[in-house]
Parts: structure tokens; C-alpha cells; sequence
């Protein structure tokens, strides 16, 4: 994807800057499962995450993913971010990471790529949430 990318696996704190709905601006975003089944807070805390990412479902520039329980190509490791396929942002308990060197940014992107097959998308991911949301 040419455009800028903002992606984040498991249930990490991925942040991107404020261009949501900006013209010309995508972000394709790929959710882990656990970040639906890990309750943090309570399931009060756990429904109004699962409604608030069904809302963000809603926003054109932004193209969902969940992953399945399924067999991965790859660990997925921790929360990261790829924009415009040339800067990484890697976050974690150390802290956050800014990776600007092409041969770590294509890594990220190898390891995108591996993990996005196990994605559901659209009326699939819709699904899904909102399946997690009824038993919550």
C-alpha cells in the first residue's frame, strides 16, 4: 500500500497521528484476537472498547482486520505501526521506537504481510466483534 499504513498487532497502544479522514490518507489496521478477549478493566471497560471499535469500523480511511485463532506465519510480537512504508514505530514496555533504516522497515512489512492472511475483514470483523460483544 502506497499510502500511509497504520498497523498494529495484539492489543498495544498504537498511535498514529491525527490525519484520520484526511484526504489521500489509509490506514490499514490488523487487530490480534487477543485483543478482543483480553478484559482489562472489567466487562463493562471490555464493551465499551469492542462498541468503540465497532465505530471505528465505520471510518472510510480505515481498513480493519482481526486475526483468527489460527496457526500464524510469524510471532506476532508487540504493537507496531508502518507509515508511508518507510518509518516503523515500535512500542512496547521499554518504550516507543522510531525505525527509519529500510532493511528493519521491509522486516516489519515481511512480518505484516505474514500476519494479514489470518485477518477477517469487513462484515467478517463486523461479525466477530460483535459476536465477542454479546458474551461480554
Amino acid at each position: 500500500m502506497s499510502s500511509e499504513r497504520y498497523q498494529t498487532e495484539g492489543s498495544g497502544t498504537g498511535r498514529a497521528p491525527d490525519p484520520v479522514g484526511q484526504e489521500g490518507r489509509t490506514f490499514h489496521i490488523l487487530l490480534g484476537d487477543q485483543a478482543l478477549n483480553t478484559h482489562l478493566g472489567g466487562s463493562e471497560v471490555m464493551r465499551g472498547q469492542l462498541r468503540r471499535l465497532l465505530d471505528g469500523m465505520d471510518l472510510p480511511a480505515c481498513l480493519w482486520g482481526l486475526s483468527r485463532p489460527v496457526p500464524l506465519g510469524v510471532y506476532p510480537g508487540g504493537g507496531f505501526s508502518i507509515f508511508d512504508d518507510h518509518r516503523v514505530e515500535v512500542e512496547g514496555y521499554r518504550g516507543a521506537e522510531t525505525i527509519t533504516d529500510q532493511d528493519r522497515v521491509d522486516l516489519f512489512r515481511k512480518v505484516f504481510g505474514l500476519l494479514h492472511p489470518s485477518a477477517v475483514y469487513g462484515q467478517a470483523a463486523r461479525d466477530l466483534v460483535t459476536a465477542v460483544l454479546a458474551t461480554s
